[in-house]
């Protein structure tokens, strides 16, 4: 299954950026401990894409969920979909989902 899964994904796990920033603004300053810094879970795939643990707060992570959104919320939720900022998207990596595309959960 895992060699499948990569097939599927063209090699761009491989290019997965090992260190990613969110930057910006949160309305109300809601969640500002998802702002900064992520570093790629090495060997760590779900779904079919990588998984990031915020430098900020370790309590955080970024993941892909099967229901087709990026999420960014409490490490202990990774891989089910759902967390408190997230973004509709099919790309493969964090890093390509458009930006302005992030949006906070209620």
């Amino acid at each position: 299954e895992y060699s499948k899964r990569a097939d599927l994904t063209g090699g761009h796990i491989d290019h997965a950026e090992p260190v990613l920033y969110f930057v910006g603004t949160t309305p109300g300053s809601r969640v500002l401990n998802y702002i900064g810094k992520y570093t790629l879970w090495r060997g760590v795939l779900l779904n079919g894409r990588p998984t990031y643990r915020s430098e900020v707060d370790s309590d955080v992570g970024l993941w892909y969920s099967r229901t087709g959104h990026w999420y960014i919320g409490d490490y202990e939720w990774i891989g089910l979909p759902g967390g408190h900022a997230f973004a509709a998207s099919v790309e493969l990596r964090p890093e390509l989902v458009g930006r302005g595309s992030w949006r906070l959960s209620d």
